[in-house]
C-alpha cells in the first residue's frame, strides 16, 4: 500500500511538472514563422529539368541526373496553448552522376518544433566504395547542426560563365578517400551547381 502511494505521488509530480511546462511555454509567433517558411521555400529547385551536364577539372563531361522531387505541406503540425496552429513543409530532390557513382539527396524542411525548425539536409553517397555522410544546415543559427561540416552562405558564386546568388558552400570536415566528396555548392532556387572531391577534382554544372 505504501509503495502504491509513493507511485501515485511520483506520477502526480510528473504530471504537475508537465502541466507547468505547458503553461510557461510561449505562444507561437505566427508572423515570424510564416516569414521563415517563405524564405526557406525559396531554396527549392524552381525548374523541372531532369538532367544537366557536368564537367570536371580534366574536361571530362557526364550527366547529372535529377529526380525524386517532391514537396509536401501539412496544415496542422504544432498547436500551442494559445490556440495558434502552424503547419510543416518538406521538400526532397535527388541527384546522381552517370559515371562517377556519386549521389546526393537534399531535404529542406520547415516546422515549429524545437528539435527541427528550418533546415536543409544534404546527404552525399558514393557507391564504390560505399561512403555516405550527411549534414544539416540550420537557417536560423546559420551553421551545421551536426558540427561535421563548415557551411558558409555566400552572396555570389561564379561557376564557369554563370553567376549564382545566395549559395550554400558545404564543406565536410572529414573525407574517407581521395574520391570522397569534400565540398558541395547549393544555390537558392537552382540546386547543386558544383561539387569537389578530396583529390581536388572539381565538377561544375554547365
Amino acid at each position: 500500500m505504501e509503495r502504491l502511494i509513493r507511485l501515485i505521488i511520483k506520477l502526480f509530480t510528473v504530471l504537475l511538472l508537465f502541466l507547468t511546462a505547458c503553461v510557461n511555454e510561449p505562444c507561437l509567433d505566427l508572423a515570424e514563422l510564416d516569414k521563415q517558411l517563405k524564405q526557406v521555400q525559396q531554396w527549392q529547385v524552381e525548374d523541372n529539368i531532369s538532367s544537366k551536364t557536368i564537367v570536371d577539372s580534366y574536361e571530362m563531361s557526364q550527366t547529372l541526373i535529377i529526380g525524386n522531387e517532391s514537396s509536401n505541406f501539412y496544415d496542422k503540425s504544432v498547436e500551442d496553448r494559445c490556440g495558434n496552429i502552424f503547419g510543416s513543409w518538406s521538400y526532397y530532390i535527388g541527384y546522381s552522376t552517370s559515371l562517377s557513382l556519386i549521389n546526393f539527396t537534399v531535404h529542406i524542411s520547415a516546422t515549429a518544433t524545437k528539435d527541427d525548425g528550418f533546415l536543409l539536409k544534404l546527404t552525399s553517397t558514393k557507391t564504390n566504395p560505399f561512403l555516405s555522410k550527411a549534414t544539416t544546415y540550420d537557417f536560423v543559427s546559420q551553421k551545421s547542426k551536426e558540427n561535421n561540416a563548415m557551411i558558409e552562405r555566400l552572396e555570389k558564386v561564379l561557376v564557369l560563365d554563370n553567376e549564382y546568388a545566395d549559395v550554400l558552400k558545404i564543406t565536410f570536415k572529414i573525407t574517407l578517400s581521395n574520391t570522397d566528396v569534400k565540398t558541395v555548392y547549393y544555390a537558392k532556387g537552382i540546386g547543386i551547381i558544383r561539387f569537389e572531391l578530396a583529390n581536388g577534382n572539381i565538377f561544375n554544372v554547365i
